[in-house]
């Protein structure tokens, strides 16, 4: 599992140093719809893992699939079926070149989030070979990372702007900001496509993070998940400030 590249310490290198896509990402994905990803950089289609939490909390039924990428590149799958009282955990690693091969399954009682300001950690536990199970581990620390910084202009005429890099924010609020960007997986490629008139309020963000840039522009109206998930950022930032 210490293969995986879940958390955000290799981004930095990967964003600034090369213009390469990532080796992680070169491998064709046998992704299925609704399948959650985790990657170097953070995860794609939380609002599936956000809604399978909410679910259990209410005892219903649900199941989740999720892959992640050794440091080669070899994807990993882990699935976690809740009938309504225990959790039916398996781990695929068939497709890692340098794994076990081999499919391994273990039935647990508890599945348990531990969020702080700086990271997530998602576990299965009192499963009954293993204890307990990491499925993924997210770090969204700011003074772990030489830089990161943001700038967001908004409005009609993008009249309205936040610049961390004029305004200092403290790591708290940063740190919330990050989170978000995190559970977007913000340095992978976004479809945003003009859709609305120009009238509408529209969004330009800026992130810096250590070496790396990453420059979005969208509107408020535009359809496709990315620029929601964008704006539901955007939103953040503005509402960290508002309570600054």
């Amino acid at each position: 599992m210490r293969k995986l590249i879940i958390a955000l310490s290799a981004v930095l290198c990967l964003a600034a140093c090369s213009q390469e896509e990532p080796q992680q990402t070169k491998k064709a994905d046998k992704v299925n719809s609704g399948e959650i990803i985790i990657s170097y950089s953070g995860i794609e289609n939380a609002d599936r893992f956000h809604e399978f939490t909410k679910r259990i909390a209410k005892y219903e039924k649900d199941e989740i699939r999720m892959m992640q990428r050794t440091i080669e590149g070899d994807p990993i799958y882990q699935n976690v079926q809740f009938d309504g009282q225990d959790y039916q955990y398996t781990h695929d690693s068939r497709e890692d070149a340098y794994g076990t091969k081999e499919v391994t399954k273990d039935k647990c009682k508890d599945f348990r989030v531990i969020e702080t300001n700086t990271e997530t950690t998602v576990l299965l536990e009192k499963c009954q070979k293993r204890g307990s199970i990491e499925l993924f581990y997210l770090r969204y620390d700011t003074l772990k990372e030489d830089r990161f910084d943001f700038a967001l202009k908004y409005g009609e005429n993008l009249e309205k702007m936040i610049d961390t890099n004029k305004t200092e924010l403290p790591n708290k609020e940063k740190n919330i900001v990050f989170k978000n960007l995190v559970y977007i997986d913000f340095l992978k490629d976004k479809k945003l496509k003009k859709s609305c008139p120009d009238s509408n309020i529209q969004y330009e963000l800026t992130v810096w993070i250590n070496g790396g840039k990453r420059h979005y522009k969208w509107f408020e109206c535009d359809s496709g998940k990315d620029a929601k998930d964008l704006t539901g950022v955007a939103d953040t930032i503005i509402k960290v400030l508002e309570h600054k």
